[in-house]
């Protein structure tokens, strides 16, 4: 994965961000942050429930909620479900250059859920519209994109075209870059530590 498209009208206030909201940040709370807490006030106290993201919450629900500004005086609950981490949701694109995916992410279904990403690890190269953006993923240094390094290794090591089976679901060419991406940044490692990882959980002996 080299691409990844985000549909937003706020995108620089998303990155700056770098987290997501429930139901796309919409039916949200409009108010003052004092609004916000007297009306989940009134909920708790009358035992009703208090509307925010799509959902009804309810009691401690209401208490331990993450409840955060998206835009000011606008009010949204946190998605900290989907994803792990800081991050905010986009659609990978299966392009592999910027022509491709700018055609292909005009044509991406932005609903359901998508990829978590951590906008510090990529970089923002077209906006279309203002509304849908394209973001590479990127080697501050070499400038080479990260998949694109790990292509390179596998290929080196005869691994690439390796047929990788996990619990009776194959992985394709573009699972395996996917996978080892999110291993090298998730947990820091080199490219070589996650192939060796990704290749002992992938082997018939991890399969239950």
């Amino acid at each position: 994965m080299k691409y990844i498209a985000r549909y937003s009208d706020h995108i620089q206030d998303d990155i700056n961000r770098k987290w997501s909201s429930w139901n796309f940040g919409q039916q949200g709370f409009e108010g003052t942050e004092d609004q916000l807490e007297s009306d989940k006030k009134h909920a708790l106290d009358t035992d009703s429930p208090f509307y925010i993201s799509g959902f009804d919450l309810w009691g401690k629900d209401i208490k331990n909620a993450d409840i955060r500004e998206l835009y000011p005086n606008y009010w949204v609950l946190v998605d900290n479900v989907n994803g792990h981490g800081e991050g905010i949701f986009g659609r990978p694109l299966e392009s592999d250059n910027l022509k491709d995916a700018i055609k292909e992410a005009k044509d991406a279904d932005y609903s359901g859920e998508g990829y978590k990403f951590n906008p510090e690890n990529w970089k923002l190269v077209k906006s279309i519209n203002n509304s849908i953006h394209i973001f590479q993923m990127e080697d501050e240094e070499t400038g080479v994109s990260l998949p694109d390094k790990i292509k390179d290794q596998l290929q080196k090591l005869n691994s690439f075209y390796r047929p990788y089976v996990h619990r009776a679901n194959e992985l394709n060419h573009t699972d395996v870059v996917h996978e080892l991406t999110k291993i090298v940044l998730k947990q820091k490692v080199s490219i070589q530590d996650a192939i060796t990882q990704l290749e002992n959980d992938l082997s018939p002996n991890s399969i239950d």
